[in-house]
C-alpha cells in the first residue's frame, strides 16, 4: 500500500514538473518580447498608450502621435504613421469560424497615395493550433486603427 502511494506521488511529480517548466518558459519569453517591443517603440520616439501581445507579435499605439508599432516575435518592428493610412481591415484565411479551422488572422492597413498595404499577422495555425483571444484582439485593433485614421 505504501509503495502504491509513493509510486502515485512520483508519477504526479513527473507529470507536473514539465508542465510547470513549459508554463514559466512561455511567460518569460513573452516578458522578453514585450520588453523588446517597448524598447523599440521608445527608441522610435513613441509613448505606447495601449498594446496587446498575440501569438505572432505585439501591437501597440501612441494615441498622441497616431503611430502604430508592430513587432513580429523574433523579427524587427515597424512603425506605421496612421496619418498616412487610408483604410484598415481584418481578415482570416481558411475561415469558417463556427466549427472550422481559422488558419490566419491578419490586419491589413492600406496606405494612401498608392504606397501599398502593410500586413500585420496576429495568428497562424503553423505556430499555434488553437485560438485563445486572438480573434477578439484582432477585432479590437481593427477598430482602434480605424478610429485613429486621419
Amino acid at each position: 500500500m505504501d509503495s502504491n502511494i509513493i509510486l502515485g506521488i512520483v508519477i504526479t511529480i513527473i507529470v507536473i514538473i514539465p508542465v510547470v517548466i513549459l508554463a514559466t518558459s512561455g511567460k518569460r519569453k513573452n516578458k522578453i518580447a514585450i520588453r523588446k517591443f517597448t524598447n523599440f517603440a521608445t527608441a522610435n520616439g513613441l509613448v505606447i498608450s495601449e498594446f496587446d501581445s498575440c501569438d505572432l507579435g505585439i501591437i501597440g499605439i501612441d494615441s498622441n502621435t497616431k503611430k502604430l508599432a508592430y513587432m513580429q516575435k523574433g523579427k524587427d518592428g515597424i512603425i506605421i504613421d496612421l496619418h498616412d493610412a487610408k483604410s484598415c481591415n481584418s481578415r482570416t484565411s481558411s475561415e469558417t469560424i463556427n466549427g472550422e479551422l481559422i488558419d490566419k488572422l491578419i490586419i491589413d492597413i492600406e496606405l494612401k497615395e498608392g504606397n501599398g498595404t502593410k500586413f500585420l499577422p496576429l495568428f497562424t495555425s503553423e505556430n499555434k493550433l488553437t485560438l485563445d483571444n486572438e480573434q477578439r484582439i484582432t477585432e479590437k485593433w481593427r477598430k482602434i486603427i480605424a478610429s485613429n485614421l486621419a
